[in-house]
């Protein structure tokens, strides 16, 4: 079971997880709340506070339980009879994010056509699954038409990966001096657009952008 947490939500989240683990599920995801394609609502973001409190009720509602914390960010709640998954990665990543504990320089890798792709019932290849609403631009190719290999290995694939600084002429990262090392642990397009409503420029948490924006 996945919950997506927001600002009216939050303060019941613990008792949630509790009741959902007496009923036996055993798979549990806690999502946070974010910007995205411009679709959001300001009143929706928590607060740091918020998040902070989260995590500390999540494990006072928990107290009695058997738990193992993963490397993945998992939390494993046992009992004498039955462990379930509960997923707290997202609550740390929230908390870490709107600390500022989070860095751009190795803080995001973009799997887009470097570990990962996504494949559409019709048989498009598109660049990211977070991506879909963006049209052609982001298409690769056609399973119905070409084979899977061609496509990873295709120019378009390439030149999505890695944007040539032209892409970027009527923003900051045109000109700026760090471009190719963005260029090497990828571009967000989703998160560029969300915050910003284009495509090609910089993300959220770029050190030379004067004004952030909130994502989550």
């Amino acid at each position: 079971m996945n919950s997506v947490i927001t600002g009216y939500n939050i303060s019941e989240i613990p008792l949630l997880v509790k009741s959902l683990l007496k009923k036996g599920v055993d798979f549990i995801s806690l999502s946070y709340y974010g910007r995205a394609h411009n679709h959001y609502d300001d009143a929706l973001f928590p607060s740091l506070t918020d998040y902070v409190t989260l995590r500390r009720k999540l494990y006072e509602a928990l107290n009695g339980y058997r738990l193992t914390e993963m490397e993945d960010g998992g939390l494993v709640v046992g009992n004498a009879s039955k462990e379930a998954l509960l997923l707290l990665k997202p609550v740390n990543y929230a908390i870490n994010a709107l600390q500022g504990t989070i860095k751009m320089e190795g803080g995001f890798r973009c799997g887009g056509f470097r570990s990962a792709l996504s494949i559409l019932p019709d048989g498009k290849v598109i660049f990211c699954d977070r991506i879909v609403w963006a049209g052609s631009e982001f298409v690769i190719g056609s399973l119905r038409s070409n084979r899977l290999i061609d496509i990873w290995n295709s120019p378009k694939a390439s030149e999505l990966c890695f944007p040539p600084r032209e892409k970027f002429i009527r923003t900051i990262c045109y000109k700026c001096g760090k471009f190719y090392e963005c260029q090497k642990i990828g571009f967000c397009y989703v998160l560029s657009y969300a915050a910003y409503g284009y495509y090609f420029g910089p993300r959220p948490g770029c050190p030379f952008i004067k004004s952030q924006v909130r994502l989550l």
